[in-house]
């Protein structure tokens, strides 16, 4: 799964935030 990640925290291919 690809997964976005960011200094406010990460977003699964799902959509499903979660934190840094």
């Amino acid at each position: 799964a690809e997964v976005f990640k960011s200094e406010e925290g990460s977003v699964d291919f799902y959509g499903q935030l979660r934190p840094a």
